[in-house]
């Protein structure tokens, strides 16, 4: 009967053209009407897969991993030098200029993941990016050797780390906020290799104390505070007493930018170690 019969409804004519003309799979080299050309696998019409794109305009050509049609995962970026018009070719990495270059692993045009990056002042990052900018672990490697090792977050210094002074012989060790150095200790470290070191050494530790809490920056830390004295003119329970309730920022810890102000402005050091609060992991160059 012919209610009882199956009606099978066929896609528009649009639509079955559309898929016909669809790229899906390995295909031969595509050029476009600018002159850029494209070898390798596609997925709904889009570079999907390996694959080798040739920008005309500049010469640049990019040989490895595509997802919906973006750079993604492991690749080789190849750009033309202008003068010599030839390209410089690198294991995955990216020339922005004849000294400053990127190796590691790129998502959706952006540095992501692992990589190594070279500045054109000498210093040299190596650790975890996202989107474009160092987040995560990483270490960033000054030209005049100094290092930081630690956290990133959004490009700026971020969390628990160390910065090495080794041109002083000195070691600072705490917690950053957005590129700023909150609370942390600073030692002595190779001190007798150092090219320029401090003129006296820093006091060994005589004594311990507990405070309840350290406040700055808006937040509430638990923190230890670890007297190191010398010179025993000072009442380190006055001293703690005063930092609990929120003394100037001369007297405080680590508080300033620079890791060793508010250090040796009070003639004894302190070492806070924060173990609850608001202090993240993440990387950024400060």
């Amino acid at each position: 009967m012919p209610f009882l019969k199956r009606v099978v409804k066929e896609a528009p004519p649009t639509v079955v053209r559309g898929r016909k003309v669809q790229r899906c799979g390995q295909r031969h080299t595509v050029y476009w009407v600018n002159g850029d050309q494209y070898r390798g696998e596609w997925l709904h019409d889009k570079k999907h897969g390996k694959g080798t794109n040739v920008w005309k305009k500049n010469g640049t050509v990019y040989d490895g991993d595509w997802l919906h049609g973006k750079r993604d995962g492991f690749g080789t970026m190849c750009k033309m030098d202008p003068e010599s018009k030839e390209h410089t070719r690198g294991s995955g990495a990216f020339f922005y200029s004849d000294s400053a270059y990127y190796e590691g692993e790129w998502h959706e045009n952006q540095r992501s993941g692992w990589g190594r990056m070279y500045y054109d002042n000498g210093d040299m990052y190596e650790g975890q990016w996202l989107h474009d900018a160092p987040h995560g672990q990483g270490m960033l490697l000054l030209a005049n050797k100094n290092r930081y090792e630690g956290g990133w977050k959004e490009g700026k210094k971020h969390g628990p780390g160390k910065f090495y002074f080794l041109d002083k012989g000195q070691l600072y060790e705490g917690v950053w906020m957005k590129g700023v150095a909150k609370c942390g200790a600073v030692t002595d470290f190779r001190r007798e290799e150092a090219p320029s070191p401090t003129m006296y050494p820093l006091p060994k530790v005589q004594g311990n104390m507990v405070i309840p809490s350290l406040r700055f920056g808006g937040a509430v830390l638990r923190a230890v505070v670890i007297l190191r004295l010398k010179d025993t003119g000072s009442d380190p329970a006055t001293c703690c007493t005063a930092l609990d309730r929120g003394a100037p920022a001369k007297s405080r810890a680590g508080s300033a930018g620079s890791p060793g102000d508010g250090v040796r402005g009070v003639g004894r050091k302190r070492h806070v170690s924060a173990t609850a609060g608001a202090h993240g992991t993440g990387d950024a160059l400060g």
